[in-house]
């Protein structure tokens, strides 16, 4: 049997415990990453949307777009439960985007 020096190897330069993997965060701690912030969903779990329009409104935080019949579609198999009715607007998912009806433009269109 090991004893408690050889297995937690603190005879190493700094004298402190070795990290094993099971040992460590999941994400990185915010307060080591001062430049980008820190992460706090692994871009592995990261949902990866097809649309462009969904990915600029995603990335910018604002705005909206017009869509037609194709991006509509498109839209429908990726978010599964939504389904589009030009009386009741959607939200698509936890992304804050909203499928409706423009009035003005006469088409589907999404805002966030």
């Amino acid at each position: 049997m090991n004893s408690f020096k050889s297995h937690f190897n603190l005879n190493n330069n700094k004298g402190d415990i070795v990290k094993k993997r099971r040992h460590m965060g999941l994400v990185p701690d915010v307060s080591t990453h001062t430049k980008t912030g820190g992460k706090t969903v692994p871009e592995m779990w990261k949902a990866k949307h097809s649309n462009q329009k969904v990915k600029s409104l995603l990335n910018n935080g604002s705005g909206h777009f017009t869509l037609n019949d194709v991006e509509v579609k498109q839209i429908e198999k990726e978010f599964p439960p939504v389904k589009y009715d030009p009386h009741h607007p959607k939200k698509l998912g936890n992304t804050g985007i909203t499928l409706y009806y423009d009035e003005t433009s006469q088409a589907p269109a999404i805002k966030i």
